[in-house]
């Protein structure tokens, strides 16, 4: 058996890969607004989406569908996610909060930890930093997109 078909075999939610709207609707079950489904569509279609909006608008709830479809429809090793903010508030405070309760709530693979880390195995998958707000310590070109 072919790398691939195994994979589809093995991994309930290999067939929501690039597709985040449908790894929160039919994966999770979970409802969406159009704002979030815009989200998740340009998640899917560009290397970059930069959402600017007011608080509470569900910013940090749809980013953590983001991180978790990321991770769980791919291998280990095969992708790697990290999330950034202006200050490690928001990173550990914030978004990676989201994170765990819904890794835990749906019993998705590997652990999250408070670092904030997830790691499937001995493979650490995704994790979350912040820089200085400067050109000098945080340059995006710096972390390839592939």
């Amino acid at each position: 058996m072919s790398e691939l078909i195994q994979e589809r075999v093995e991994n309930p939610f290999f067939r929501f890969r690039g597709d985040h709207r449908g790894f929160v609707k039919d994966g999770l079950g979970e409802g969406t607004w159009s704002i979030q489904d815009q989200i998740l569509e340009a998640v899917d279609h560009y290397k970059r989406v930069v959402v600017v909006a007011t608080h509470s608008i569900g910013k940090s709830h749809i980013g953590s569908r983001v991180v978790l479809g990321t991770g769980c429809t791919w291998q280990p090793g095969l992708a790697r996610i990290t999330t950034t903010a202006t200050n490690y508030r928001q990173v550990s405070n914030i978004l990676w909060p989201y994170i765990r309760r819904t890794h835990n709530q749906y019993h998705l693979p590997g652990e999250v930890l408070k670092s904030p880390q997830w790691k499937i195995g001995n493979e650490l998958i995704g994790d979350g930093f912040s820089a200085a707000a400067s050109d000098e310590a945080f340059q995006i070109d710096k972390f390839p997109i592939r």
